[in-house]
C-alpha cells in the first residue's frame, strides 16, 4: 500500500526493543517525518527530548528504568498538552479506555500495519501544532 506523504511532524519515541525501534523511526522516517529522538525508556526520553519542540510522541509501556506510566506522568508534567500515545503489544479489555483515562491520547498496537501509524500521526500531529502556536 502506498501511503500519502502529510506535512512533516517531529516525533519523539521511547521504545525499549532496538529493532522496534529502529523499525519503528525508519518507518516514521519513511513517511516524512522526523523523529527528534529515540530513547532506549522514559528516563532517556526526558534527558533527551527537548519536547517542546516535538509535535507527538510514542511511549512504549514496559520499558525497564521508567515504564511509559511514568514516563506519561512526567511529560504531563512538562507539557499537559502534547499528544502522547501508548505504544504496547498488550490488549487488554477496556486497555484504551483505562490509558486515555491515565492521561495518554491513544494507543498503537504492536504488531501495526504502516498504515495504522500514518493514521494515528495524521490523526494527532496537526493538534500540537496548533497548540504551539497559540
Amino acid at each position: 500500500m502506498q501511503l500519502k506523504r502529510n506535512a512533516p511532524v517531529k516525533i519523539a519515541v521511547a521504545e525499549d526493543e532496538p529493532d522496534i525501534r529502529k523499525t519503528f523511526v525508519w518507518l516514521l522516517e519513511r513517511l516524512g517525518h522526523e523523529v527528534v529522538c529515540a530513547a532506549e525508556n522514559g528516563e532517556e526520553l526526558l534527558d533527551k527530548c527537548k519536547l517542546g519542540k516535538v509535535d507527538l510522541v510514542f511511549v512504549d509501556l514496559d520499558m525497564p528504568v521508567m515504564d511509559g506510566y511514568m514516563a506519561l506522568d512526567a511529560i504531563r508534567k512538562q507539557d499537559a498538552a502534547i499528544p502522547v500515545l501508548a505504544f504496547t503489544a498488550a490488549v487488554l479489555p477496556n486497555m484504551k479506555e483505562d490509558l486515555m483515562a491515565r492521561g495518554f491520547n491513544d494507543m498503537l498496537h504492536k504488531p501495526f500495519r504502516p498504515e495504522d501509524l500514518h493514521k494515528k500521526v495524521a490523526m494527532y500531529a496537526g493538534r500540537s501544532k496548533a497548540k504551539r502556536q497559540d
